[in-house]
């Protein structure tokens, strides 16, 4: 962890997701003297607690001598950083991102055991974009078989297989539609609108066969309005098909057990 570097940096250019490669300028060190940077990329280190930070677009410096995580750079993208008591710990928001104790007069991020590890996860995440996102199975099995003889463990990222899940329909089993029509008939109302209609309306009310799935849509003024309503669309669907509507199924609102003759202009 370092106060003083500009940006993130590191010699080694296995540890490096997402590289590429060309001339980002100079660094100068403490007495002057400047190096060449010749690509940048993404790092993902294994933390103390076992979960993965990434830090993003660190330096590719050749002749640098360790592996260095700007304060400064932390800051511009929102972290925050606190030393004290032999520890450093960087949060984001409330969320703790990372964080060590101090080794000797340094904060580190990471042993040599914690590096190596590191490393081994990089070269997964990094076959595993070359692959097109390839399966964990896919990539173990090729493991397996010596195609990627270089990889020691396979750990596909999280939100990589989240992002893959496909959306499952929920089981129509257990639920037979009648054969006969109009039987039942599902009746609701939907309302109410803060705009009005063409024709001024606020609501609607709708009444769907529960064995074609045919539905009949009606416009309301007011809410009042569904029994007259239901008593134009009962002859009405009776005359077109012949059958008589058996009954009806509804969510049991206001509208369905009033007394119309009580109900006024502004109930609702």
């Amino acid at each position: 962890m370092d106060s003083g570097a500009s940006f993130h940096t590191t010699p080694s250019k296995d540890l490096l997701s997402n590289y590429i490669s060309g001339r980002f300028g100079k660094v100068y060190l403490a007495y002057g003297k400047s190096l060449d940077i010749f690509g940048r990329g993404d790092i993902d280190i294994k933390t103390s607690s076992g979960s993965l930070w990434t830090l993003h677009n660190v330096r590719h410096i050749l002749t640098l001598k360790r592996n260095l995580i700007s304060i400064g750079q932390l800051d511009d993208e929102g972290h925050y950083t606190t030393f004290g008591d032999g520890a450093w710990k960087v949060t984001k928001v409330n969320l703790v991102v990372a964080r060590g104790k101090k080794r000797e007069s340094l904060y580190m991020i990471a042993d040599e055991d914690m590096v190596a590890v590191t490393e081994a996860v990089n070269n997964s995440t990094l076959w595993h974009q070359r692959l097109g996102h390839m399966s964990e199975k896919g990539m173990k099995l090729m493991e397996k078989k010596g195609k990627l003889s270089s990889l020691k463990h396979v750990d596909v990222a999280e939100h990589c297989t989240f992002g893959k899940h496909k959306k499952v329909s929920f089981s129509r089993a257990g639920k037979t539609p009648k054969v006969e029509k109009l039987e039942p008939v599902n009746i609701d109302v939907w309302g109410l609108a803060l705009v009005k209609s063409v024709g001024n309306s606020h609501y609607y009310v709708t009444f769907i066969d529960d064995s074609t799935r045919k539905v009949w849509v009606y416009f309301l003024k007011n809410k009042s309005d569904v029994f007259s309503m239901f008593k134009r669309w009962k002859p009405e669907v009776e005359n077109q098909t012949g059958l008589k509507v058996k009954s009806l199924k509804s969510d049991n609102g206001e509208e369905y057990v009033s007394q119309p003759t009580l109900r006024r202009e502004g109930d609702a």
